[in-house]
């Protein structure tokens, strides 16, 4: 009946065959799809003679539309003759190398069916096709287990290419570790090294103070020195004067006959204590300008009920004249007695006085050699 779908499907089937007219077929088909259910079978064999007319008008995406739609219905309805199934295999196979996969699988389906329905024209011709998918099939596999296989060869020579690299960050991380070691030992090294240097320079400005203080030491000796010096050439002068002005007086005293006056004077007493008391003034006054502490470090060397006071800030008692020759270098208690116009029983009686006062018999006379030195 002409209301019936099938209706529409055999007259696209008609003008196909007997009329030779595309575009009135497709039409047909496409009515018969809008009546005919899609899980029915009918539309599997609508759609994929609307693929196959829009395959020979060159509609590529059109036919894959249908013939999918087609092969879609087969698989639902159990159709064991899938032409639709095949012919999207070798289409799949033709158009799109990407999908030789789906091809594969497609046609191994379609032989299966056909072996199962017994159909020998089916299984000749998907026999004719199904070589070159499986060969093309298998060149892919081939293609894809090649990459594979150089991927899995990068990816081995990239993680020995990571193992090495970590081995040596490794290596550079302890060798890093080490010298952060090292120069954490030579800074505290250096900071030991600054310390000591700065402890050095302490100890270096201590001594170049000292050595400031001796230097003025010594300078301030040169001068009491020069002083010492001018005092004895001014001694010196003043009894060369005198001596003259005695030659003088003998000499005019022999001549006027007086040589009994010129014997009083010369046997006069108060001559010779007055040259006394101006030598000793002179040497208590040379002896404490060279050595001004002397009094107090001499004192020092004595016990405190025993220490010698002077009577006037510029002159020495006998005790201290004594022990002042013998810082000199003057030993002998002859030459003392004999400088100081004592006798020697004086000077040795004076001497062991002051000695056994002191604090220290047994050192006491190297001690007084080194009373006022400038370098202690």
């Amino acid at each position: 009946p002409k209301d019936a779908p099938l209706y529409e499907y055999y007259l696209g089937e008609k003008n196909v065959y007997l009329d030779h007219d595309g575009k009135k077929a497709r039409n047909h088909y496409l009515k018969a799809l809008i009546n005919i259910d899609e899980s029915d079978r009918e539309f599997s064999m609508a759609s994929f003679a609307l693929a196959g007319n829009y395959r020979l008008a060159g509609e590529q995406d059109k036919y894959l539309e249908y013939v999918i739609k087609a092969a879609l219905c087969d698989l639902k309805n159990c159709t064991m003759e899938n032409m639709a199934l095949q012919n999207l295999a070798l289409f799949l196979f033709e158009e799109n190398e990407s999908q030789i996969e789906r091809a594969e699988r497609y046609i191994n389906v379609s032989m299966a069916d056909a072996k199962f329905y017994n159909n020998r024209l089916r299984i000749l011709e998907i026999s004719r096709i199904m070589p070159q998918i499986m060969n093309t099939y298998q060149a892919n596999m081939e293609k894809t287990n090649t990459k594979l296989q150089y991927s899995i060869i990068f990816i081995s020579l990239l993680v020995l290419g990571l193992l090495f690299t970590a081995y040596y960050i490794y290596r550079q991380n302890r060798k890093l570790s080490t010298r952060r070691k090292e120069l954490a030992n030579s800074n505290l090294q250096l900071t030991n090294l600054n310390r000591q240097l700065a402890d050095s320079n302490k100890d270096q400005a201590y001594l170049n103070e000292q050595l400031k203080e001796l230097n003025q030491r010594l300078v301030d000796t040169n001068k009491r020195r020069e002083g010492l010096a001018s005092i004895y050439i001014d001694l010196c002068a003043k009894y060369i004067d005198k001596l003259a002005k005695y030659q003088t007086l003998v000499k005019r005293k022999i001549k006027a006959n007086q040589t009994q006056e010129l014997l009083q004077t010369i046997s006069s007493t108060r001559i010779s204590e007055e040259d006394a008391a101006t030598f000793l003034h002179r040497f208590d006054k040379a002896f404490l300008e060279l050595y001004p502490t002397f009094v107090e470090e001499f004192n020092a060397l004595l016990q405190e009920n025993g220490r010698i006071q002077q009577k006037s800030p510029h002159t020495l008692p006998t005790e201290l004249r004594t022990f002042a020759l013998i810082r000199l270098g003057v030993k002998s208690t002859a030459d003392i007695a004999g400088l100081l116009f004592l006798s020697p029983q004086t000077i040795y009686n004076c001497r062991s006085v002051v000695k056994n006062k002191s604090v220290c018999k047994e050192s006491f006379d190297e001690d007084v050699l080194r009373l006022c030195s400038v370098i202690k």
